[in-house]
């Protein structure tokens, strides 16, 4: 139990210097939630060790505050949409369940209580970003992995710390510390999840930033495009404006690769250095360019709408709205009676 406990709270020091020591902004919220795993498991290793005493209540506002910290975490960039504002549901939930709380403690509630106030800010919150993350994988327009990138698999794993942690919290909750094998068991594996969690988590956040300053820094260093850039670049244009492939709704990064004789890695870097886009955005480009075509032909006005964008490549509803009004600022019919 020592070691476990241990290994949380060293290696959650350790990751938290590392993005500490970085120059991003976008960081300080992933730092400050290691540095409060990092109190809690050196309070708890301190309490088990020397078997001194920790004033309970120390725990379930440390808790409170890393569910906050995970809340406001930036790569996740999963907002909520609210009358055409975007919130986030740390700022809106977090106020009332720190006065809930206070309250407790300024009323000697007991500790019980305040864990409960915990437990139903973290559930609404994990649920709320949950929603918000389902809906972000919503907008992958082209088929394919929902976890193709790095971002989508640390907001999915940023989920799952969270639901670990109401997990511990609840049980605790449920079952107040106990000598039984069985519980002891219990919280010992909950104890190991989240050693093995924090590791995860800590590499993968610190891998994505020093993966994002080192794209940064090379494109800083590059003034200009290569000769071979510039071949390739023309390929990729020929090769849309010729064999047309974004009229395949089941057109992927993989096979466009293939048509250009180029790795995924190597089309990817192509798209965002030398043409400072991505697969989606070029795809949805050309798609939407070729549907406002069919719009505004007189001929094809018979057709549907939706006809159109599945002629174009579309292959949801829902995605060609979404994008449509990104690209035009108005809903199709919207587009249609004003032009």
């Amino acid at each position: 139990m020592e070691i476990i406990k241990a290994a949380v709270f060293v290696q959650s020091f350790i990751w938290a210097s590392l993005l500490l020591r970085r120059t991003s902004r976008n960081q300080w919220p992933m730092a400050v939630s290691f540095l409060f795993l990092f109190i809690l498991y050196l309070l708890l290793y301190i309490g088990t060790v020397f078997e001194s005493q920790v004033p309970a209540i120390l725990a379930p506002i440390l808790t409170m505050l890393l569910i906050i910290a995970l809340s406001f975490h930036p790569l996740k960039k999963l907002p909520l949409v609210f009358k055409g504002k975007e919130i986030n549901p740390a700022w809106s939930l977090a106020p009332a369940f720190i006065l809930l709380a206070a309250y407790c403690i300024w009323t000697g509630m007991p500790v019980k209580v305040f864990w409960m106030c915990v437990i139903l800010f973290g559930t609404a919150t994990l649920i709320l970003d949950s929603y918000a993350f389902l809906k972000q994988l919503k907008k992958k327009a082209i088929p394919g992995s929902l976890l193709d990138d790095t971002q989508s698999k640390l907001s999915m794993l940023l989920l799952v710390d969270k639901l670990l942690v109401l997990l511990f919290a609840f049980y605790l909750l449920i079952f107040p510390a106990k000598n039984e094998d069985s519980y002891i068991a219990t919280r010992n594996s909950m104890h190991f999840l989240i050693a093995i969690l924090t590791f995860v988590t800590g590499y993968m956040t610190v891998s994505a930033l020093f993966q994002s300053e080192s794209q940064k820094k090379g494109m800083k260093q590059k003034k200009m495009v290569s000769g071979d850039a510039q071949e390739l670049i023309g390929k990729v244009n020929r090769l849309m404006h010729d064999q047309k492939p974004y009229l395949d709704n089941e057109l992927t990064l993989d096979k466009m690769a293939d048509m250009l004789e180029l790795s995924e890695n190597e089309l990817t870097r192509l798209l965002n250095h030398e043409m400072d886009t991505n697969f989606y955005t070029l795809v949805n480009d050309y798609r939407m360019e070729t549907v406002l075509k069919k719009l505004k032909d007189s001929d094809r006005r018979k057709f549907t709408i939706m006809a159109s964008a599945y002629e174009s490549g579309f292959n949801s509803k829902s995605t060609f709205y979404r994008i449509f009004k990104e690209y035009t600022q108005r809903t199709p019919k919207e587009y249609l009676d004003e032009n």
